[in-house]
């Protein structure tokens, strides 16, 4: 069986409150909040540069099955 994938262009936008997001939940926990709901995002990091190794393990420890 062929396996779907949801998410979003980005997932660091304040105007998400409170239709999203919980009303008091802080920013820095929006990705964790975010990937606990849907299984993909889409980052618009590449198109600047390459995240290196630790950009993207500290990535990794912020969502949800991190």
């Amino acid at each position: 069986m062929a396996r779907v994938w949801f998410g979003t262009s980005g997932f660091s936008y304040k105007e998400w409150k409170p239709i999203f997001y919980p009303p008091d939940l802080p920013e820095k926990q929006f990705l964790r909040y975010y990937s606990s709901r849907l299984n993909s995002v889409e980052i618009d990091y590449t198109f600047y540069r390459m995240p290196n190794a630790k950009t993207i393990y500290l990535s990794k420890s912020h969502i949800a099955n991190g």
